[in-house]
């Protein structure tokens, strides 16, 4: 079976996310996410109904996917189950198990599957505002003391998971980086997982933690309900978006088609309005296929934490 590798030749794009709306605007230059409509598949439709299974790393997942998959329906022409993960623990098993055909989840969740799972493929990379990448954060209320990522040792942290790359890698490997021990800084007593993104920026906007670890577009969305009651701390390099990963069960031309419909998604098909308007809930402006160095990063972060 072709692995992620196979994939990647089919397009690059790398799309910059922007800081503005809270005075960070030092991002590398990167060129725009490009229109370039994805090539036919050489199948019109699927002979067996597929299942998609999707990582519970935000709120409304499961309602924006179930419109995903309704249009999924119409393009293979077989029925589309969805199913969400009760954790990120539980993604990564069923991942590593290959129970589904299908899998939405983190980059992070995936790199840490795909030694177990070397024969699964990358199909596409969801666009967060219409850009491939966001930087991880660790962000604060504006009349927070605490200005830079020293001041964050006795302060409580909602983190998400313990496979998370910007709701718990990131903060470890940033703490490391300023000469702290995520170890006592991030101890059992000072932690909340909230499990997932909107949850931890509901916490720190409740004044029950101080730090949230998150990703910029969470707060960007946040900042709307909060006007300027923000102020990051520390960000990351720009990190690859969620992914969707197929199963070392799927053909190449089965894996072809579905990336198709995932690529040819677009507000201009009526049949795909629903879908369309689902996914803006939540941020998702559209897939893209994703450069396989864009995990790079995540990588190196990945082994930094290490002992």
């Amino acid at each position: 079976m072709p692995s992620f590798k196979n994939y990647r030749s089919r397009s690059s794009f790398v799309a910059c996310a922007f800081l503005l709306t809270l005075g960070l605007s030092s991002c590398e230059d990167q060129p725009s996410v490009t229109s370039k409509g994805p090539q036919k598949p050489k199948l019109n439709k699927l002979d067996r109904p597929i299942t998609l299974l999707v990582s519970p790393f935000r709120s409304q997942l499961k309602e924006v996917f179930q419109a995903v998959g309704q249009a999924l329906s119409r393009r293979l022409g077989v029925p589309v189950t969805v199913k969400v993960s009760k954790s990120y623990e539980a993604s990564i098993k069923v991942l590593e198990e290959d129970k589904g055909d299908l899998y939405f989840l983190p980059a992070l969740s995936y790199l840490r599957a795909e030694n177990k799972s070397s024969d699964m493929r990358v199909l596409v990379s969801e666009e967060i505002r219409a850009t491939l990448y966001d930087r991880a954060v660790l962000v604060v209320k504006s009349n927070s003391p605490a200005r830079k990522v020293k001041d964050l040792k006795d302060k409580r942290f909602a983190l998400v998971s313990r496979n998370s790359a910007s709701g718990y890698l990131f903060p470890r490997v940033c703490l490391k980086r300023h000469g702290l021990e995520p170890n006592k800084v991030l101890s059992k007593e000072k932690v909340v997982f909230a499990k997932d993104h909107d949850r931890a920026m509901k916490l720190l906007l409740e004044g029950k933690v101080d730090v949230a670890a998150t990703y910029d577009w969470a707060i960007t969305e946040a900042s709307g309900r909060l006007r300027s009651g923000l102020r990051v701390i520390a960000w990351s390099e720009p990190l690859p978006h969620s992914l969707l990963v197929g199963s070392a069960k799927l053909t190449e031309d089965e894996a072809e088609l579905i990336q198709f419909a995932f690529l040819s998604l677009s507000r201009e098909k009526a049949e795909d309005v629903h879908a369309i308007e689902a996914m803006e809930l939540i941020g998702i402006t559209g897939f893209s296929v994703l450069p396989y160095s864009a995990l790079e990063p995540l990588r190196r972060m990945d082994e930094e934490n290490s002992p």
